[in-house]
């Protein structure tokens, strides 16, 4: 497989990792960020003031979805993904964020992104409103054994977080 325009899209629900977040957090370009990440967490109040600043100055609630939603937002997303021909190998919806290894056609993945997105929120009739956070992180794949090491991360989402996940291909992993 050609890797040199694979990419890994990682899009978060609204809300979920601000600045001050109690699971650790990083400022872009790393200008600011906390002790701890979500593996290894930050002590207890570390940025406090600045997590009620930033829920204070949001423009709704945190959104964090259900499992029986996980699989409606993923399935939208692989469609609205097949239908620009961009060839989505592998994804994972979960509670807070999805994952998506997939073959990008634009010079700029974020507008890819930005549109199965949008797609993904239009889906959800039963609970309208704001869905996702601003932007995504693009992880261009660079070598066939990082599309490997992606799609495992990306895989074992299911039985980490108990996400949603669909492939492809269920004989490949990559």
């Amino acid at each position: 497989m050609s890797c040199e325009r694979l990419i890994h899209g990682i899009c978060t629900y609204y809300g979920q990792w601000v600045p001050g977040d109690e699971r650790g957090w990083r400022s872009r370009g790393h200008k600011r960020h906390s002790s701890g990440d979500y593996r290894q967490p930050p002590p207890p109040g570390e940025h406090a003031e600045l997590r009620r600043y930033t829920r204070s100055v949001m423009k709704g609630r945190p959104i964090f979805r259900g499992p029986d939603e996980y699989a409606i937002v993923g399935r939208a997303f692989v469609t609205k993904l097949d239908r620009l021909g961009c060839s989505p190998r592998c994804l994972a919806c979960g509670g807070t964020h999805l994952h998506v290894l997939y073959e990008s056609h634009a010079p700029d993945a974020m507008m890819e992104l930005g549109r199965a997105k949008q797609f993904a929120s239009l889906k959800r009739v039963d609970r309208p409103g704001r869905l996702w956070a601003a932007g995504a992180k693009i992880i261009p794949v660079r070598s066939p054994e990082h599309a490997t090491r992606a799609f495992g991360y990306i895989y074992e989402h299911m039985a980490k977080e108990g996400a949603w996940v669909w492939q492809r291909d269920p004989g490949s992993r990559a």
